[in-house]
């Protein structure tokens, strides 16, 4: 568990740590795979990272 006001910093890491995963999977769909199945996986994984979040900041 964090210690109080290491949450932000914690989301703040989640999201960069995000953004690399979706321009890495950008890159490998950008190269011919379906589109439709990107959009679904980078919904999945924002939605995870919201979640994830909320739990963090709901302690």
């Amino acid at each position: 568990m964090p210690a109080r006001g290491d949450e932000g910093k914690m989301f703040v890491y989640l999201g960069k740590g995000l953004e690399k995963v979706i321009s890495a999977r950008r890159e490998k769909y950008d190269k011919g795979q379906p589109r439709e199945q990107m959009v679904r996986i980078e919904g999945a994984l924002i939605l995870i990272f919201i979640l994830f979040g909320c739990g963090f900041l709901g302690e």
